[in-house]
């Protein structure tokens, strides 16, 4: 996601580089203050994670004021609420007073910077810096999700204008495509109308010519008397001289009609393939976009869930550092209180020998609480995300949560079942797994 953008600086490089004298170079730590609050909101940002937050928590680092500062800012800023008013006076430090708590200025930190009160220790600033990792983390991923959907919007708007191209061009091709039919159905009326004109006088014509050769006929006749002869002569010639003409106008009107009608099929067929290849065309852009868009969706959740795997990982490398001695205590006080049975097995011996003293009464009272405290710890573990866990008497033995009391004859080729539960586990519940994570193992018998 982050191949095209750099964090120029980097928090870790300003946090070493510090501020001071500026004959050094250094920058001053009003400066100082906005950069390093600037670089970590953009480090968590683009990469999900800050180096410098990391090694703080690793490294248990106790901080000067003015980091303290910006580091504050930063996690107002990454948890979405508005930056603090650094303008005059330095913000999230005071100077205690006898009446009231004092601002400094930007303009008087020279005076109060080299003070023991500008120290802040690693026990002071470890919620602030867990805040500002955690509020980095959702920010990181808002911002993914941002970015993705407006890739989304982009391939859909472009999308959507290459259909409104096609669209245009299939319109302007079916314009055309009428006004070539239009055109040759003008051509092909004003040709049958010509030709209808042409039939008009030639039928004229024959009618004139057969007037003419009538009269001659008729006179023939009166001439040489030969009336019968003349009349069946002339007669003959007109119905032959009439077909002829009939058969050539009608081959002459045939062949204008063809000539236009192929004129208008031409015509026709161009704008349809036009418009066929315009739709091929814009179908196969369309699959190639979406394709294209897919292929990104799927790369997008890929890089995502490889960087939820390798935040995972680099959590529970912690667990030995963070939780497990928590955990471990919370078991080694379990295992007293009711496996040991200590305090119990005193207080037995004392009512065997049914004697009353102080001593049993605050034996009575210590185990009491002891057991309150044991419920409190547990209640305790919640607000660290751990919970206890006690397997259930008949379900089934699993290695990776349970460890047997004596597995001297184990076989782990067996289904085992679980027969009793000595003392407890302790798990890490994770919202975006399947699985919580195990911190300590519980002791069972099969």
């Amino acid at each position: 996601m982050g191949n095209d953008r750099q964090v120029i600086n980097d928090a870790w490089n300003i946090y070493q580089a510090g501020y001071g004298n500026s004959m050094l170079g250094r920058i001053d730590a009003k400066t100082y203050f906005t950069r390093l609050r600037d670089a970590v909101v953009e480090e968590y940002k683009i990469q999900g994670f800050c180096e410098l937050i990391n090694i703080l928590i690793e490294n248990k680092v106790h901080l000067e004021a003015i980091a303290y500062s910006s580091l504050n800012d930063a996690n107002q800023l990454l948890s979405g609420l508005p930056k603090a008013d650094s303008e005059r006076y330095i913000p999230y430090i005071v100077i205690p007073g006898l009446i009231h708590n004092q601002q400094i200025a930007w303009s008087d930190w020279s005076a109060y910077e080299h003070q023991n009160s500008s120290i802040y220790s690693f026990q002071n600033i470890y919620v602030v810096l867990s805040r500002t990792r955690k509020a980095g983390q959702n920010y990181h991923v808002n911002f993914l999700k941002k970015e993705q959907q407006s890739n989304v919007r982009q391939e859909e708007t472009k999308i959507m204008e290459v259909q409104r191209q096609a669209e245009t061009a299939i319109e302007e091709a079916k314009r055309q495509g009428e006004i070539i039919v239009a055109e040759a159905q003008k051509q092909a009326e004003a040709m049958i109308e010509d030709a209808k004109i042409k039939a008009d006088k030639t039928v004229a014509g024959a009618k004139l010519e057969a007037e003419k050769m009538k009269s001659e006929a008729q006179a023939n006749y009166h001439k040489n008397n030969r009336t019968d002869t003349a009349r069946t002569l002339s007669k003959e010639m007109v119905q032959m001289f009439l077909k002829q003409e009939r058969d050539e106008l009608k081959k002459s009107i045939e062949d204008d009609l063809n000539v236009a009608l192929d004129k208008n099929r031409k015509a026709l067929g161009q704008a349809e393939a036009i418009h066929n290849d315009l739709c091929d065309k814009t179908n196969d852009l369309q699959a190639a976009w979406v394709k294209t868009l897919s292929t990104a969706i799927e790369e997008l959740s890929s890089i995502k869930e490889d960087f939820y795997g390798h935040l995972h990982r680099w959590q529970v490398s912690l667990y030995p550092h963070e939780l497990r001695p928590l955990a471990e205590r919370y078991v080694e006080l379990y295992h007293i209180v009711n496996v040991d049975k200590l305090i119990a097995g005193e207080l037995l011996q004392l009512e065997s020998d049914k004697s009353s003293s102080p001593t049993m009464e605050g034996l009575k009272k210590l185990n009491k609480t002891l057991t309150t405290f044991l419920r409190k710890f547990e209640l305790s573990l919640n607000g660290l995300d751990l919970y206890v866990f006690y397997p259930e008497s008949g379900s089934r033995f699993d290695e990776v949560w349970h460890v047997l009391e004596d597995d001297s004859n184990f076989d782990d080729t067996k289904d085992y079942k679980i027969k009793g539960c000595m003392v407890p586990g302790v798990a890490k519940k994770i919202n975006d797994s399947s699985e919580d994570d195990v911190v300590i193992q519980a002791v069972v018998s099969v």
